[in-house]
Formats: C-alpha cells, structure tokens, sequence
C-alpha cells in the first residue's frame, strides 16, 4: 500500500471514535472512500505520467540513434572518398615519376649518341681537309 493510504487509514481510525452515532460513522466511512478513490486518480494519474516520459525518452533514444547512424555512414564515405583520392593521389605520382625516369633514360641515350656521333663527326672533319 501507498504512503498516502495508509495515511488515509490512520485518519479514519483517529475520526471513528465508539461514541460516534451510526449517521455519523456512515459520513466518516463516505469520506475515507472518497479520499481513497482521489488517491488511485492520483496514484493513475502519476503513473500516466511517467509512461508518457518513459515513452518521450524511448522516442528520443531512437532519434538519436538513427541521427547517430546516419551521420557515422557520412564521416564513413568521406573516409573511404579520402582513401580513394589519396590512392588516385599515389597512381598519378607513381605515373609522372615513370615518365620522369623514361625521359631522364632517353635524354641520356640521346646525349651519348650525340657526343658518339660528334666525335666521329670531327675526326671525319679533321682528316677530310
């Protein structure tokens, strides 16, 4: 039983005295019934109350959780968007050092070819006049 029941039920002992007539312990009996029922009014009222919280917060856990879920799968594509720019980033390096290197390899060739060729170009020049 409630705290305010019981509060109740010392009340209604304290007003029944022996002495009371009849008239009087029906109106004490009327008034404790009537004290009784506003009690479980309040008492279901109370606990339409905190269902109604309890629900607003079950409300709100799944907002946030679908609000937490979809702004994890947008930081995840802008992770796997950096990823891919920086292995694009990393092919097009690789690429120009290729390039680099093959015409390092042939400005090389090109310049022993000429200083082969300019060197038979001279002796020829030289021995020709």
């Amino acid at each position: 039983r409630s705290k305010g029941s019981e509060d109740v039920d010392d009340w209604e002992l304290k007003a029944v005295e022996p002495r009371s007539s009849a008239w009087e312990v029906s109106d004490t009996i009327k008034s404790v019934s009537k004290a009784r029922r506003e009690e479980a009014k309040i008492t279901a009222w109370e606990n339409l109350q905190k269902a109604k919280a309890e629900a607003a917060i079950r409300k709100l856990e799944v907002k946030l959780e679908k609000k937490r879920a979809s702004s994890m799968d947008k930081i995840m594509k802008k992770l796997k968007s950096a990823h891919k720019k920086a292995q694009e980033m990393r092919s097009a390096v690789l690429t120009n050092q290729a390039i680099q290197v093959s015409k390092s390899n042939e400005n090389a060739i090109s310049v022993r070819r000429v200083r082969h060729m300019g060197s038979f170009s001279g002796c020829f020049t030289c021995h020709a006049f």
